[in-house]
């Protein structure tokens, strides 16, 4: 067998793997175009797969901005993958390292098939039931030497790029922050190889990977102990962190989901005393749109409860994973419903995670 005759039988392999038989060259009749859906059903397919690729070079991507990665050839098998890309209009880059997809966790009142924006019961009930344990919760203890917050945490999102095609790449990173005395904050992130039980553990991540950022910036003002410093009246901090907010004075259906993303900034960055937990979740149950999804496991294997709030605007919904004793932030999610930038409105076949945050530590430890 020759060399040509290898790479098509691993061509007819992977096309019978993706589900894909043989056909006649298309004669580009309108009959003969795809059905309404092809498309989609057929990135899902791909994207079901897990990726191979060639770790690329370290790099320092903008925040908030996908990055393309220069594509290396990978012979007929990456070419049958061009091909489909093609076929759908949207090209799969390929991350460094590769990352399997992350499926939607299991929640114990909400069947994540049938996952919608007003899943699950109102969560006012529990979210208070969560104050009043972290309330009574102990900080834990630490030495007047211990002056830096160090949060430790696993990300994992799926960077979407709209230009004269969709780029679609998965990027796992495993991260360190540090907030020092005098307010500067050192953020490290290196490139993981994350993989999925079929309940949504993360298992087996590779941690040792290309630093892909490694940046010293500020608090923006806010200080090393401004998270011991905020005020505890419920009422009172709501007003705080949601002053100044063009989304909260723009749209007054927004300030559950800003409020949200102000409690995630806290949890990312400051180590969170429970009493100010407490306060920060009995804030969150005052709005009716905070949906109760019920116990989760989260993607490191820990018990929490999961609650979520829709943002109409992002078609997504945010999901948040609470210790039920201590009021600690255990990680945060976004399930996408539409892929934000591409078509108005254009709806996914099914909802799919689009990103998430597992927060693994928050500590005092010396500055080092």
């Amino acid at each position: 067998m020759t060399p040509a005759d290898d790479d098509a039988l691993a061509l007819r392999r992977l096309a019978s793997e993706l589900g894909l038989g043989a056909t006649h060259p298309p004669d580009r009749r309108p009959a003969d175009e795809p059905h309404d859906g092809w498309a989609e059903a057929m990135l899902e397919r791909v994207m079901s797969e897990e990726l191979v690729s060639t770790p690329a070079a370290p790099q320092r991507p903008v925040a908030a901005l996908p990055v393309r990665h220069r594509r290396r050839p990978l012979g007929l098998v990456a070419a049958c993958l061009a091909v489909l890309a093609a076929i759908t209009g949207v090209v799969i880059s390929r991350p460094a390292p590769a990352a399997a997809v992350a499926p939607i966790l299991a929640f114990s009142d909400v069947d994540p098939a049938s996952l919608a924006p007003t899943s699950g019961a109102p969560a006012r009930a529990e979210l208070l039931a969560i104050a009043a344990s972290a309330q009574v919760s102990e900080p834990a203890p630490h030495s007047p030497s211990a002056t830096a917050q160090h949060v430790v945490a696993d990300q994992w999102r799926l960077e979407i790029e709209v230009g004269g095609e969709v780029t679609l790449t998965i990027r796992p990173t495993h991260q360190d922050s540090w907030l020092y005395a005098d307010g500067q904050v050192r953020v490290r992130e290196v490139a993981t190889a994350a993989r999925f039980d079929e309940s949504g553990q993360q298992v087996g991540a590779d941690r040792d990977g290309d630093v892909t950022r490694d940046d010293l910036g500020s608090s923006e003002g806010r200080g090393a102990l401004w998270a011991q410093q905020l005020p505890r009246d419920p009422a009172e901090l709501t007003d705080l962190l949601l002053r100044g907010s063009e989304d909260v004075a723009t749209d007054p259906t927004r300030p559950s989901v800003v409020l949200t993303g102000r409690i995630v900034d806290l949890f990312g960055t400051w180590v969170v005393p429970p009493d100010l937990a407490a306060s920060l979740w009995t804030a969150l149950a005052q709005f009716d749109d905070v949906r109760d999804l019920g116990d989760v496991t989260d993607r490191a294997g820990r018990a929490g409860r999961a609650f979520s709030v829709w943002d109409e605007n992002t078609q997504t919904l945010e999901v948040l994973i609470v210790d039920t004793t201590t009021g600690a932030l255990l990680g945060r999610e976004g399930v996408l419903f539409a892929y934000p930038g591409v078509v108005t409105d254009q709806q996914l076949s099914a909802p799919r995670v689009g990103y998430f945050t597992t927060f693994l530590s928050s500590t005092w430890t010396d500055a080092g």
